[in-house]
């Protein structure tokens, strides 16, 4: 759920100004808690770092930093305590069992095991499944997140797409009746 929520940017449809658009979700994270802080106005209860108290403008003065703000910095330090808890998570045993059992039968590879897993375990699991919404909906371009190219890859892209090419190159092709 913290990948959904940090890598996969789903905290953008999560935080509000001042709230979660889903308490269950934001307790089963562990930052539920930022709002009763903000309610109470407590500003030792919640560690902000340091990055986020700079100052700015011309006072100079330290900001406080918003909602927003202290709930990703609360996410990140959840997510370092899970991942020392947890390193290697893995599906529930049964799961992963038949899915093996499945790989044998009709040939599934280490990718298509791991997706029909997590799509059961998002069927099942009611707090994943609504992590999943705060993604809203992705659609193919956004899935698929091609390597940047390098500057002679998107000039050899340039040529054959016919963008930008010289007047001379342009002519021999002209003559040539391409």
């Amino acid at each position: 759920m913290f990948k959904l929520m940090l890598d996969c940017s789903g905290h953008r449809g999560f935080i509000n100004h001042c709230c979660f658009s889903d308490d269950d979700v934001a307790r089963e994270l562990g930052v539920y808690w930022l709002i009763e802080a903000d309610d109470n106005d407590d500003e030792d209860a919640v560690p902000v770092p340091v990055f986020l108290t700079h100052r700015s403008g011309p006072s100079k003065k330290a900001r406080k930093p918003s909602f927003h703000e202290r709930t990703l910095a609360a996410l990140r330090a959840e997510r370092k305590l899970f991942d020392k808890a947890f390193p290697n998570p893995s599906l529930p045993d049964n799961l992963q069992a038949n899915l093996e059992n499945l790989a044998r039968l009709i040939g599934l590879d280490e990718i298509e095991q791991k997706l029909i897993g997590f799509c059961s375990l998002m069927n099942t699991d009611t707090l994943l499944d609504d992590c999943c919404n705060q993604l809203g909906y992705i659609g193919f371009k956004a899935m698929r997140r091609p390597a940047p190219l390098s500057k002679a890859e998107r000039n050899d892209r340039q040529l054959l797409a016919g963008c930008c090419l010289p007047r001379p190159i342009a002519a021999d092709l002209m003559v040539v009746g391409l």
